[in-house]
């Protein structure tokens, strides 16, 4: 399991290099989104344990899951995330 430290650089790395945000029409966040587009969350979810079953159960699901370490981890890393505008600053296409 990925300590905190981890997530964040794995995930900011991801997000930085996509350079845009994983949403559907909607404009709803998603695990996968068009292009092979993924949210900070679906970045941590390998392709081996994908499912779009998955797509739009909340985060606050995953504090309650095995593993929620992990998922409190990507929590963080959201928070972090839309506190420091990258959302806003990912540019949508």
């Amino acid at each position: 399991m990925w300590c905190a430290r981890e997530i964040y650089e794995r995930v900011s790395a991801h997000l930085l290099n996509q350079g845009a945000v994983a949403e559907d029409e909607n404009g709803l966040s998603r695990l996968r989104g068009a292009n092979g587009r993924k949210c900070a969350v679906g970045s941590l979810v390998s392709d081996e344990f994908y499912r779009p079953d998955i797509e739009g159960i909340g985060i606050s699901y995953y504090r309650h899951a095995p593993g929620r370490q992990a998922a409190a981890g990507a929590l963080c890393i959201e928070r972090e995330c839309l506190r420091s505008g990258h959302r806003r600053s990912a540019g949508r296409t």
